[in-house]
């Protein structure tokens, strides 16, 4: 009798890895996929990038960070666009996400901030400069989005970190 507890035992985790390993496979399968895309879509990307300086195109994988709009310190982010002085971006955005994400393009607005109804507009000030989000998706795990803004971002209100695929291809435009 202990002979066929150990067999049905020995079967029994047997069973569970198998199943363990299968549900594994999709996730690691996907996760491979990415990689691999990403990777080529990286090669090609670049050589366009190099023959038209004035696109910006880029594939990457970035783990999200702290926040640093004040006020918003406990919130996680993945900037696909940073912000620069005086330029504008018109573009599109494909992404993947570990988990559902706000995508936000923000304007910045630091020369009429002294002016603005707080009430109408809840700015995000970082970085000395004051700037007005827009959330385009709410709470999506992937998708493809257009957008213009001085920056594009991933965004949650609370801190936990999460992993984000993306391949962006903007148009910067010198507002000054």
């Amino acid at each position: 009798m202990n002979s066929l507890n150990i067999y049905n035992n020995t079967k029994k985790n047997k069973d569970r890895k198998t199943s363990m390993s299968k549900s594994l496979l999709i996730p690691l399968l996907v996760l491979s996929t990415l990689i691999m895309g990403s990777l080529l879509s990286y090669s090609i990307i670049s050589i366009s990038a190099q023959q038209d300086a004035t696109t910006l195109s880029n594939t990457q994988f970035k783990k999200s960070v702290t926040h640093n709009a004040v006020g918003h310190e406990s919130h996680q982010v993945v900037q696909f666009v940073e912000p620069l002085n005086n330029t504008l971006y018109k573009g599109i955005v494909t992404f993947t996400s570990s988990i559902p994400i706000d995508i936000i393009a923000y304007h910045d607005i630091s020369n009429i901030a002294d002016k603005l109804d707080k009430t109408v507009i809840k700015p995000w000030i970082a970085n000395g400069k004051t700037f007005a989000p827009t959330t385009i998706m709410k709470n999506v795990t992937s998708g493809t989005v257009d957008f213009i803004g001085s920056g594009i971002t991933t965004h949650i209100p609370y801190n936990q970190t999460y992993d984000v695929a993306y391949s962006i291809h903007a148009i910067p435009f010198n507002i000054k």
